[in-house]
């Protein structure tokens, strides 16, 4: 509770400031962790979702499971942390209430994850820095092509086969061997 309190007075701070970014971004994704870990996933969603607007002010959501297009972003470590937390959560809804709504959501923000993680790729030159995006680009991938495995056995729909053929092959190109 003390961290939760600690996180909603920064938030407070940060808007009286009037600052969003990186900052406010990072508050709000800690509190859809802390929600999750609480097993209030929904109440999760609605955080992510104000970590992302807060760090891409191009992206307007309708709703709390929109993900925000590629082009709506600016490639970040920060976003790709929120953006894998987020699709994390979704698949979790989507694996406990079995709503096509939720797998959807869930793979197109790890779509948008992987987007992200290929420009990083290309922005960062460092040996340490693409250390840094590895660990979260193998947790992308990987989430990504077991969540589509789940929908086609869930949905028997080829599209969840083809999506995860997509993402397995994606994960083969150069710098990207860690299956």
């Amino acid at each position: 509770r003390d961290a939760e309190k600690n996180l909603l007075k920064s938030l407070a701070l940060f808007k009286f400031m009037e600052y969003t970014g990186t900052y406010s971004a990072s508050a709000y994704e800690n509190l859809g962790l802390l929600s999750e870990k609480k097993g209030d996933y929904l109440t999760a969603l609605s955080f992510y979702q104000k970590a992302i607007q807060d760090i891409s002010p191009e992206f307007h959501a309708v709703d709390n499971i929109s993900c925000p297009s590629f082009d709506e972003v600016f490639p970040t470590p920060a976003l790709l942390r929120i953006l894998k937390s987020k699709a994390k959560c979704l698949s979790t809804l989507y694996l406990y209430k079995l709503k096509p709504d939720y797998l959807d959501a869930a793979l197109n923000t790890y779509t948008t994850g992987i987007a992200v993680v290929d420009e990083l790729r290309n922005i960062y030159q460092s040996y340490e820095s693409k250390l840094q995006i590895a660990k979260d680009e193998y947790v992308i991938y990987r989430s990504a092509l077991s969540l589509a495995n789940a929908g086609y056995i869930n949905t028997h729909n080829n599209r969840y086969l083809q999506i995860a053929f997509e993402v397995s092959e994606k994960s083969k190109s150069p710098g990207k061997r860690f299956w």
